[in-house]
C-alpha cells in the first residue's frame, strides 16, 4: 500500500518520532546526544520554528515542533542526514541509521498540546531509563529541565509551553509538575487518529448500518472538524501553488530573473564559464523552476545546455541566494 503524503502548513504542530534501524541505539555516549541537540537548536532557530517539547532516548527520539513558513520535511531531512553522517563516520558504519522515514503526526494544538508536552517529557520514566518520577529532573536529554528552569535553551519555546499551564511562570511550573505527576501512569496513544482511539476504536465510529460517522485520518491527532480544517487548508495551499505554477513557465522565469539581475536572457544559455551574476541568475531560475514550476533537473540541464549534476548544484546555490535575500523571491513570483 503506497504511503500517504505528509501533511504540513505554516503553524502546523507536528509530533515527530523516529527510531534506530532494527531498534538499535543511535545515541551511544554524551557527545552523540549533544551533537544532535546542537543541530536541532540550529535548525529550529534557522527555520523560525517553535519546539515545545523534545526527548532523546538511546534508540529513538520525540520532537514537538510547530512550523513557520519552511516545510517540516526539509527540517527533518537536514537534522537526520547531519546526524547519520556524523554517527556513521564516528563509529565506522555504513547504511541507514534510522528506521524508515520519520513519523509525523499533525496535532490539534488546542486540545492536545498540554498532553503531548507531558507525554514526551515522561518518556524516560515510562521507558524505565530512570527509576522514579523524582529523578526525571536529572535526565539531561529532554526539554523537561528547561521547562522547570534547571537548564537554559534559548531555542526552546519555554514561555509558549508554560502558558499552557498558567500565565505566571512560577505557577505554570508548579502546574506543569503537577500535571506530569497526574499523567505519569496514564497509557494513551498519541500516534494519530486520536479521536477514534479515544472513543474505543474504529468500530465505535460506525453507525448500526456500518457507515463511518466522522472523518478519520491516521496522520492526524484530532477530531473530524480538525481534520476537515486541515484538508481545507491543504486544498487552498495546493490551489495557490497551482496558480503559481501556471505563471511560472521556464521561459517566463528566465525573463523575470534576467531583468532583476540586469543581464541578457541569452547569457543564461551560453556554454562555458559564466560571470558571477549570470551564475547566480541561473541558480535562482533552476531552484524556482524545480520548486514552483514542477520542472526536472534533466529538463533544466537541456535548457541551459549543461549537465544534470551541475543543475543540482545550481538548485542548492539558488536556495541559499533566496534565503539570504527574502525579497528577491517575492519580486520574481509576484
Amino acid at each position: 500500500m503506497p504511503r500517504q503524503a505528509r501533511l504540513d502548513y505554516p503553524g502546523c504542530l507536528h509530533h515527530i518520532i523516529n527510531r534506530g534501524i532494527e531498534k538499535r541505539s543511535v545515541f551511544l555516549e554524551k557527545a552523540d546526544y549533544q551533537f544532535f541537540i546542537d543541530n536541532l537548536s540550529e535548525l529550529v532557530k534557522k527555520g523560525g520554528f517553535k519546539c515545545y517539547a523534545w526527548v532523546l532516548m538511546p534508540a529513538h527520539f520525540h520532537l514537538l515542533i510547530e512550523t513557520n513558513n519552511k516545510p517540516i520535511a526539509k527540517f527533518m531531512s537536514s537534522l537526520q542526514t547531519r546526524y547519520a553522517i556524523y554517527f556513521n563516520a564516528k563509529y565506522k558504519r555504513f547504511g541507514r541509521l534510522f528506521q524508515n522515514r520519520y513519523k509525523s503526526t499533525v496535532c490539534d494544538k488546542k486540545h492536545y498540546l498540554k498532553d503531548l508536552i507531558a507525554y514526551i517529557h515522561l518518556n524516560p520514566l515510562r521507558s524505565k531509563i530512570i527509576d522514579s518520577f523524582e529523578l526525571l529532573s536529572q535526565y539531561k536529554w529532554s526539554g523537561h529541565r528547561t521547562l522547570i528552569g534547571e537548564d537554559k535553551n534559548k531555542w526552546q519555546a519555554v514561555s509558549d509551553a508554560l502558558r499552557v499551564f498558567d500565565k505566571n511562570d512560577a505557577a505554570a511550573r508548579t502546574g506543569y509538575m503537577a500535571y506530569l505527576r497526574e499523567k505519569k501512569n496514564e497509557k494513551r496513544d498519541f500516534s494519530g487518529g486520536g479521536l477514534i482511539r479515544s472513543i474505543g476504536g474504529l468500530e465505535v465510529m460506525k453507525n448500526p448500518l456500518g457507515h463511518q460517522r466522522d472523518v478519520y485520518d491516521s496522520r492526524v491527532l484530532g477530531d473530524g472538524n480538525f481534520i476537515k480544517s486541515i484538508m481545507h487548508t491543504r486544498s487552498t495551499q495546493e490551489n495557490e501553488r497551482a496558480s503559481k505554477h501556471s505563471r511560472l513557465a521556464f521561459s517566463e522565469l528566465v525573463k523575470r530573473v534576467s531583468a532583476l539581475f540586469d543581464i541578457d536572457q541569452s547569457q543564461m544559455r551560453q556554454r562555458g564559464k559564466s560571470a558571477k551574476k549570470v551564475a547566480q541568475a541561473r541558480a535562482v531560475v533552476s531552484y524556482l523552476s524545480v520548486e514552483y514550476g514542477k520542472n526536472t533537473t534533466v529538463n533544466i540541464a537541456e535548457q541551459f545546455n549543461i549537465s544534470q549534476p551541475a543543475v543540482s548544484k545550481l538548485c542548492q546555490s539558488g536556495a541559499q541566494i533566496l534565503a539570504q535575500d527574502k525579497q528577491l523571491e517575492k519580486k520574481i513570483l509576484q
